[in-house]
């Protein structure tokens, strides 16, 4: 046999069978890279990402809460400090 004529996966599971640890290995490097990943954006999340500045909304002027999508006046740009 040649390897013509068998799909992709066969081939795989054949070689994957014949060579166990190196199977093994790859799996476990794959581990590893995906560790580091996921370590290295907790890393860049830590350091990198800042609160953002909110202003402060009534509470009376949002009647539906933040479950229901935003309140009317949502465009207007006042602040509850002014009273408006």
């Amino acid at each position: 046999m040649n390897g013509r004529g068998r799909g992709i996966t066969e081939r795989l599971a054949r070689s994957c069978a014949a060579h166990p640890r190196r199977t093994l290995l790859a799996w476990g490097v794959a581990v590893l890279a995906a560790l580091a990943l996921v370590a290295s954006g907790g890393v860049i999340g830590a350091l990198g990402i800042t609160n953002a500045s909110r202003r402060p909304v009534e509470a009376r002027r949002c009647p539906g809460g933040q479950l229901a999508g935003a309140p009317e006046p949502a465009a207007q740009r006042t602040s509850v400090a002014q009273g408006t």
